[in-house]
């Protein structure tokens, strides 16, 4: 893993079920060398999981040191039901290149870089794009005011009232002004009157006599 995070847009799901059949293919390659005549002395399957963090991308390695891919058709191993061995289904590496298709990656296939204790093997490289993304901080949480009160201006002063979010302590402040409860409009009332040759309400105007032509 990298010395920090690697944030990204994935479907942790398909991508958990994507690497799971890696490892199981790799563990699958290991035990075959194991029981095949060409298993060195001393073996001892070993399996790495990296996570590479590019400008644009991140690739997800997985290697092995078991008895690694054909060298000749090794792309057909991404089809299903193509797999090279007796037991094998065909469809890890299938499922795992649809995955990778859903996440508009690629899916290659290596051999596996030579080390000392890998002198063959495999490696399956998935490579997902995935922009550098900031992580957001955490604001902290602005607690809602207990009342809210408009500052009503004394006579002089200009007509706009500002509103102070904030309950007063004083009845009168210090420039003057004096603090009322802010109240909400009045609504004006409306007497409905029946129109005539209609079904609809209409309202009355106001000062109007009811029943005047």
């Amino acid at each position: 893993m990298p010395s920090t995070r690697v944030p990204g847009i994935a479907d942790r799901r398909l991508l958990t079920q994507a690497i799971t059949n890696l490892v199981k293919n790799a563990s699958e390659a290991i035990d075959a060398l194991a029981v095949s005549p060409e298993c060195p002395a001393n073996f001892r399957g070993r399996i790495e999981t990296r996570i590479v963090r590019l400008a644009d991308s991140v690739e997800i390695e997985v290697i092995d040191n078991g008895i690694g891919l054909p060298r000749q058709n090794r792309a057909k191993l991404l089809e299903p039901y193509v797999t090279t061995r007796a037991k094998g289904t065909g469809l890890g590496l299938a499922i795992v290149q649809k995955i990778v298709e859903q996440h508009r990656g690629k899916l290659v296939l290596e051999d596996a870089p030579v080390a000392p204790d890998r002198p063959r093997g495999a490696m399956v490289r998935m490579i997902l794009p995935m922009p550098l993304i900031e992580i957001a901080p955490v604001l902290p949480v602005v607690p809602v005011p207990e009342a809210i009160v408009a500052i009503e201006p004394t006579a002089g002063a200009m007509t706009a009232a500002p509103t102070v979010h904030s309950t007063p302590t004083a009845d009168t402040p210090a420039d003057g002004a004096r603090i009322v409860p802010a109240k909400p409009n009045p609504v004006p009332a409306v007497s409905p009157t029946l129109s005539k040759n209609s079904g609809r309400v209409m309202p009355r105007p106001p000062g109007r006599i009811q029943g005047a032509r």
